[in-house]
């Protein structure tokens, strides 16, 4: 199956994309290179590198704390990570070159988009794109979204149309997108906007604040081992899934943003393949890999590359970019909406095999559609009601509750 596709005008093999991981501790570039060339040999289509900090361009011992966040469910299976502290140790500009020369030098033609942070002044972030844009890379994604930046120097900076023209004018029109975080209004920025950029990436981490440690023995309620205070820090992984599909279905939805036609990478939280189509679906042009790689390892572009050229054929689509925004027709606005339209759907029933349990498990369950009258009498499931869950079925220990169809209106 053929995986090409454009996305700012770059011709990808494909849509699946290697999203800047700035969470490599204290690499070298050996390393750092290998695992690039790993990723592109395993199908990554595009590589982002790490977000470069413009405030210290020639630094090169960089790291960033991070820890696993417990799913509530079990502390072997964590469901996101957290960034401890503002991300100010990320990658120089001077290494991020030596990615670049080093990666060229072994043959690797893959697209390359170099990241630039908003840490630091203007003057800070317009001289790194500068000194980048002279670099062999394929176009730039402006990292606007990470919850850890802070800086001495100055405040986080903010998107702008006045910013990304003076960036404009220094990336000699190489492509440019900028990475925005889940709750950013997109709506007075596109207005703004003309030629300045060509795509938006959708989205990134989650803002959050971990709870208090209770069995600390230093007498710290931080999460964070050795640290006394905490704060509100950047949240990753795969929790922040549905808000991403949000985002994504959110921005699609905006006609600014259908009117200029931008090229939409969709990032946060995709770990399985079914997650890569569903992104698309939404409209995406490209997916970017992040959780998966952390979670699944780099054999994910392989598994996501199999189950996209599957799904491609077995729905009779032409290709892979054709995915690209046709469930949004779909979806309706308002929940209200959905529910009066809905002429047929699953309802549960009883089956003559219910023993009549005396009393019915099922109906203590917290579901108000089954109901049973009288102790010793078979429990009744209102259709009206009954969303078509399944839940009174995983509960019943006879196997005697079953889904059927009907086209009764719901």
């Amino acid at each position: 199956m053929d995986m090409q596709c454009s996305w700012m005008g770059i011709t990808l093999s494909s849509p699946l994309v290697l999203a800047s991981l700035t969470l490599f501790s204290k690499p070298n570039i050996e390393q750092h290179t290998a695992f690039f060339r790993k990723c592109i040999h395993a199908g990554a289509g595009a590589i982002i590198l790490p977000s470069v900090n413009p405030v210290h361009p020639g630094a090169s011992n960089w790291f960033v704390k991070a820890m696993p966040v417990d799913n509530g469910l079990s502390s072997r299976q964590p469901m996101a990570f957290t960034v401890l502290g503002p991300t100010s140790n990320i990658a120089s500009t001077s290494y991020v070159i030596s990615l670049i020369r080093t990666l060229r030098k072994q043959g690797v033609t893959t697209p390359i988009l170099a990241s630039v942070a908003n840490v630091g002044s203007t003057e800070d972030f317009l001289r790194a794109i500068r000194i980048l844009d002279c670099e062999d890379i394929q176009g730039f994604e402006l990292n606007f979204s990470c919850p850890n930046v802070l800086s001495a120097e100055a405040a986080p900076l903010r998107p702008s149309a006045d910013l990304l023209g003076k960036v404009r004018q220094l990336a000699s029109r190489k492509p440019i997108t900028i990475k925005l975080s889940p709750n950013y209004d997109f709506s007075p920025l596109l207005n703004e906007l003309t030629d300045e950029i060509q795509g938006f990436t959708l989205s990134n981490a989650n803002s959050g604040l971990l709870p208090p440690l209770l069995n600390s023995s230093t007498g710290s309620f931080s999460p964070f081992p050795s640290t006394q205070t905490w704060s509100p820090t950047g949240v990753y992984g795969p929790h922040e899934r549905l808000l991403t599909f949000h985002t994504l279905y959110q921005f699609m939805t905006l006609q600014a943003a259908a009117h200029k036609r931008f090229s939409v990478s969709s990032v946060g939280g995709y770990v399985n393949p079914e997650h890569a189509v569903q992104a698309l679906l939404l409209g995406a042009n490209t997916v970017q890999l992040s959780s998966a790689i952390l979670w699944k390892g780099i054999g994910s572009f392989e598994s996501f590359h199999k189950f996209m050229g599957d799904y491609v054929q077995n729905h009779g689509y032409s290709n892979v970019a054709s995915l690209s925004g046709s469930a949004l027709p779909f979806i309706v606005p308002s929940a209200d909406e959905a529910v009066s339209s809905e002429s047929s759907a699953t309802i549960m029933q009883v089956g003559d095999n219910c023993r009549k349990c005396s009393p019915c498990q099922c109906c203590n369950r917290m579901c108000y559609a089954i109901t049973q009258d009288l102790s010793g009498t078979a429990p009744r499931i209102n259709p009206a009601l009954c969303s078509g869950c399944g839940w009174c079925k995983s509960q019943c220990p006879q196997g005697a509750i079953y889904p059927i169809t009907t086209n009764i209106q719901k």
